[in-house]
């Protein structure tokens, strides 16, 4: 049987760090996070630390098994830390919350029994919006994923882009202190995630919301990312955070290159790897 450490009582607000920006929203300081199994305690992830601005997009990346979803599911509320501290905005208790909205890789993340629409507009009923707050809500964030044509379709009548789409809509419409999302492209075929990376990147400067985002793909760590968190492997900690410059982001440039030539070394990746790795989104 699989359980989380069991959890720990901490004071509610958190002192600030010395050097801490002040827009700092999320701060993960000396993260422990493991499992117990049979009784015995596995550690995923050893002594993790790094912040988030507000506004910020954070791309967290490292070697499979490393703890990036465990990670992300702990700053979500569903994980108790092992050891250390994570705030957002001050807080250090983080139950499950709409202030942290997640989107996962799955397609099978909408209620079945209810259309596009309400899908959308569910969640902000459910936290105190009108049924007319709610559908107007929804029916801006579906229209920024290209969705106002689909609005009276069931799951099962959607493309795995489509119901993604709409589960990130879903997530933006609560308006969430910050976005956290776990791989959500990572079963589509490389059109449909390259057309949905611009669309985040679009919607993440229009709204100003902050994202916390897992991959394993160093193309989008780029192309998505202001910086990049390198997990080593597990039981893991930060080798290094690099700072993507819009430059960089432009894929085939030299500063592209070099960007990417330094994340695939610190992943212990060879150049052969690193290429086929983009070129599963340039072909």
């Amino acid at each position: 049987m699989v359980q989380p450490s069991p959890p720990r009582t901490e004071p509610e607000r958190s002192v600030p760090h010395p050097g801490e920006r002040p827009d700092t929203l999320l701060r993960v300081s000396h993260a422990s996070i493991g499992y117990r199994v049979n009784g015995a305690f596995t550690r995923a992830v050893a002594d993790v630390s790094f912040d988030v601005a507000a506004g910020e997009t954070i791309m967290l990346i490292g070697p499979s098994g490393c703890g990036k979803s465990t990670l992300l599911k702990t700053i979500a509320g569903f994980l108790d830390l092992a050891d250390g501290t994570i705030t957002v905005a001050g807080r250090r208790t983080l139950a499950p919350g709409p202030d942290r909205a997640v989107v996962f890789q799955e397609f099978d993340q909408l209620f079945p029994w209810r259309d596009v629409l309400d899908n959308v507009a569910y969640p902000l009923r459910r936290n105190g919006r009108t049924k007319a707050e709610a559908e107007q809500q929804a029916r801006r964030y579906l229209e920024m994923m290209g969705l106002s044509r689909a609005l009276d379709r069931h799951p099962h009548q959607l493309s795995g882009g489509m119901k993604q789409r709409v589960a990130i809509a879903r997530a933006f419409a609560l308006e969430p202190v910050m976005l956290l999302m776990d791989e959500p492209f990572g079963a589509l075929d490389a059109l449909t995630r390259a057309r949905l990376q611009a669309e985040l990147n679009a919607i993440a400067k229009r709204t100003g919301v902050t994202i916390l985002f897992v991959t394993h793909s160093i193309e989008e760590a780029i192309v998505l990312g202001d910086r990049v968190v390198v997990l080593t492997d597990p039981p893991s900690v930060v080798r290094e955070v690099v700072t993507i410059t819009e430059e960089a982001k432009v894929v085939g440039s030299e500063q592209y290159r070099s960007v990417r030539t330094h994340l695939g070394s610190l992943l212990h990746r060879d150049g052969k790897e690193a290429d086929e790795d983009v070129a599963e989104f340039t072909d």
